[in-house]
């Protein structure tokens, strides 16, 4: 897998948090702090539409992973903020990096 989600031109936190490298034979479980990006995956998925690239992408690679794997190829779930939760905190602040880098090279990041 390419990698969930890519900073593209206009980087955000979601983007940050789950691009990483994953074998294509593996199954996935991504934890996110953000329950609205698990819902705008979730959305995009049943609508089979998105509202960015970026999303689109995400969406295409769920879909293929799962059509290999099957439907519990792909899982995401929900963790607290902040409370210490192994890897987020991390994440959480590569991201913000990464939305700053892009916001210095003049591509505004969404927050």
């Amino acid at each position: 897998m390419r990698g969930l989600g890519t900073a593209g031109t206009a980087g955000t936190v979601w983007d940050g948090e789950v691009h990483r490298e994953v074998p294509d034979d593996r199954e996935v479980l991504i934890l996110s702090n953000s329950q609205a990006a698990i819902a705008a995956v979730r959305k995009a998925r049943r609508a089979g539409k998105a509202r960015t690239a970026e999303l689109k992408d995400v969406v295409e690679e769920v879909r293929e992973r799962q059509t290999r794997l099957g439907p519990d190829a792909v899982r995401f779930s929900w963790v607290k903020a902040h409370v210490g939760t192994r890897g987020n905190e991390v994440a959480d602040r590569m991201a913000k990096e990464g939305t700053a880098l892009s916001e210095a090279w003049g591509r505004p990041g969404l927050r």
